[in-house]
């Protein structure tokens, strides 16, 4: 679950105890919770993904209250990227990389790239970055018949959200060498081709 930790200096000795604060966003400060006295931290855990939160606090007393304290402000983790898809090129070895940007604060997006041969035991990993607010990728580094799996994060100033789930694709390698054969003496044409890749559906 997500939470955010407040920490500050009691500068009094006789608080009844503090008074916190928040907004959210641009919104108006209400107050959030009052803590004991003697107090100098507190998780708030009823924020939520890709928000800003601005939280002051002042002290209690039976009299009066003191002024607030400074403000200070964090944003929470960005929400997972979504209708995450890997798209493959007819054409030439190229595969395009969608997802749906659902955040306001994240800072980047991060694309997990690994590369799996026939023969080898374990993937080569590529990490890739893109700019906020980007919602598709064409990864040009590709070759023929080596399956790729992808997976995206969204990072922030509250970190990194959790990844979607992997994507895979891979770009067939072409047939090569195609002959046609017509033997003078046959009513038969036949074609050869190479075949250059072995998990083809036909």
């Amino acid at each position: 679950a997500l939470s955010m930790g407040l920490n500050w200096k009691d500068n009094s000795s006789n608080e009844t105890g503090f008074t916190i604060e928040r907004k959210a966003e641009d919104g108006a400060f209400t107050i959030l919770t009052t803590t004991a006295p003697n107090a100098t931290s507190f998780f708030d855990d009823t924020v939520v993904n890709d928000c800003k939160y601005t939280y002051r606090v002042y002290a209690n007393g039976a009299l009066s209250n003191s002024s607030y304290s400074n403000e200070a402000s964090w944003t929470t983790v960005p929400h997972r990227p979504i209708n995450f898809k890997a798209s493959v090129h007819s054409s030439t070895p190229r595969i395009t990389l969608y997802w749906e940007d659902t955040n306001l604060h994240e800072q980047a997006y991060k694309i997990t790239q690994k590369a799996w041969t026939a023969s080898a035991a374990q993937a080569i990993v590529q990490s890739i970055t893109v700019a906020a607010d980007t919602e598709s990728y064409l990864d040009e580094d590709v070759k023929p018949g080596i399956r790729y799996t992808y997976s995206v994060i969204a990072s922030g100033q509250g970190g990194n959200s959790q990844a979607t789930a992997e994507e895979s694709s891979r770009f067939l390698a072409a047939p090569s060498n195609l002959v046609v054969i017509y033997p003078p003496d046959s009513t038969e044409m036949t074609l050869r081709w190479q075949d250059n890749c072995n998990e083809e559906a036909g």
